[in-house]
């Protein structure tokens, strides 16, 4: 049986904050240093998590650009820019994390 963490910060060992690509192309930029699960946009337009657990994997070292583009990005609250080294996640589901390099 996999290891299951309750929120990105834990699987990300600390990082407060990163982007999350879902499956249909959607991408979220934010802090989710409070958020238990993954981040989604809620209705009112905030970001919320589900409370769901998230499978623990190890990372890899990537490129923010090779992951994710301006275009899919459906909330990014400070316009970060999204180009560097990064620490990515590989989710089930077609999830991916990306944990920025420099980032907090």
């Amino acid at each position: 049986m996999s290891e299951k963490v309750s929120s990105l910060l834990e699987l990300t060992k600390g990082q407060e904050s990163g982007i999350v690509v879902y499956g249909n192309g959607e991408a979220i930029v934010c802090n989710w240093a409070s958020i238990e699960g993954l981040p989604r946009v809620s209705s009112l337009g905030g970001v919320l998590g589900l409370n769901e657990e998230i499978e623990r994997v190890e990372g890899i070292n990537g490129r923010i650009e090779d992951y994710v583009n301006k275009e899919q990005v459906i909330s990014n609250d400070n316009d970060d820019e999204l180009v560097g080294e990064a620490v990515i996640y590989k989710l089930p589901g077609d999830i991916i994390v990306i944990a920025p390099k420099g980032w907090n």
